[in-house]
């Protein structure tokens, strides 16, 4: 082959590699090799759901995709056609099946030579929850049993809203994932030390039941502090305290303090808020509450254009201050010309006149799967806006 000839073949075959070799890849490889068979063909004979757990896990089945094209002797075949029932009984107790009938055999080879096994799996009758026992230490214990309101609708919420109650399938994800719902629960509740001081799951094969044990220390309820405010350089801190809405000493839940940062960006002072509550056990009675905040500029305008049928067209500018005279007011001056129509909107109010009264629970409720217990998370921008207001209008048809 002539130097110019070989260079362009080298060529052709790095376009190939850079392109996917569209051209030459048809199912057959790079230059048109057959690709190499599997190393074994596995027949899984079992429920759906089942099918796709043995499928992903089993070490039989994965062989094809840990070894692709490997050829695998005899006597490693043997050894894991031999483990794979011991596999199989494994995996399906995680999905609450404890007494499954499993057969694994060798089924000769295929056109290619390549070994066949099939695996036939009856998984039988499926443990079910049979009962549910949920008991708490730590502070929670002691506030429920002297009469605290709070502490005890925390209490009987915990037990209501237990996700795996009596009837339901037992599953490892399903268990694991109401422990975790539970503790996150405390922690919205202000118990931010939560965990558990123990756990079980008592299984009755012949039965079919589960019996589920679970004790959660609550440690102790955090308690608002002072208020450890970052991020401000224009407006002084008395807004950011007047917008608490609670005093030191109330229970730091997640509500208290999710309501506390949309007020924040309420006001219209601050773009972003972040309220978090230092989780120090050892200051639980009064948790320094961290208030992190990003202040909006001191002078906003927006520039708008357009045309409609009714006005025709019109331009719009919008003109917020959010200090008029060095005083703690924020005026705004909103102007409209159209050709039909001229318009002008004002307003002014005093920067800490947002609301601070608690949200209601229900526009507040969250899944008990959100953890949540510093409340780290921006505040929603608002769908309006309460405040005391003196404004002025005045327009021309």
């Amino acid at each position: 082959m002539t130097l110019p000839r070989a260079a362009a073949a080298a060529l052709l075959a790095l376009a190939t590699l850079l392109t996917g070799g569209c051209s030459t890849f048809d199912g057959r490889g790079l230059l048109g090799e057959t690709p190499a068979p599997p190393a074994v063909i596995v027949d899984i004979d079992a429920p759906d759901a089942l099918r796709d757990l043995l499928r992903q896990h089993l070490d039989l089945a994965r062989l094809p995709v840990l070894a692709p094209g490997e050829a695998v002797g005899e006597q490693e075949l043997d050894r894991l056609v031999a483990a794979t029932p011991a596999q199989v009984r494994s995996l399906l107790e995680t999905e609450g099946y404890f007494e499954p009938e499993v057969t694994v055999a060798r089924a000769g080879v295929g056109a290619d030579g390549v070994p066949k096994v099939t695996v036939r799996v009856e998984p039988g009758a499926r443990v079910r929850i049979g009962s549910v026992t949920i008991d708490v230490q730590g502070e929670l214990d002691a506030l429920a049993r002297g009469g605290d309101v709070p502490a005890q609708a925390t209490l009987r919420a915990l037990r209501d809203e237990w996700p795996l109650p009596a009837g339901k399938p037992f599953r490892n994800d399903a268990w694991s994932g109401a422990k975790t719902s539970t503790l996150v629960r405390l922690q919205r509740d202000g118990y931010l030390g939560a965990a558990w001081s123990g756990t079980g799951a008592q299984i009755d094969v012949a039965a079919g039941t589960a019996q589920l044990f679970v004790v959660a220390d609550s440690g102790p309820l955090f308690r608002t502090g002072e208020l450890r405010i970052e991020g401000l350089e224009r407006y002084g801190e008395a807004p950011v305290r007047h917008l608490a809405g609670f005093r030191r000493g109330t229970a730091a839940t997640e509500e208290l303090l999710l309501d506390y940062q949309e007020r924040l960006v309420e006001s219209g002072l601050f773009a972003t808020a972040v309220v978090a509550v230092d989780a120090d056990a050892e200051r639980a009675d009064a948790a320094p509450v961290l208030v992190r905040v990003q202040e909006r500029p001191l002078n906003e305008a927006t520039v708008g254009v357009g045309i409609s049928t009714n006005v025709g067209p019109r331009a719009s500018l919008d003109l917020t201050n959010r200090e008029v005279f060095d005083l703690p007011l924020a005026a705004r001056n909103a102007f409209e010309v159209a050709e039909k129509r001229q318009s002008w909107n004002g307003e002014v109010r005093s920067r800490s006149t947002a609301s601070s009264s608690p949200r209601s629970r229900s526009r507040r409720r969250r899944p008990t799967s959100t953890p949540a217990p510093t409340c780290r998370r921006a505040a929603r921008r608002p769908r309006c806006r309460a405040t005391t207001t003196t404004s002025g209008a005045a327009s021309t048809t």
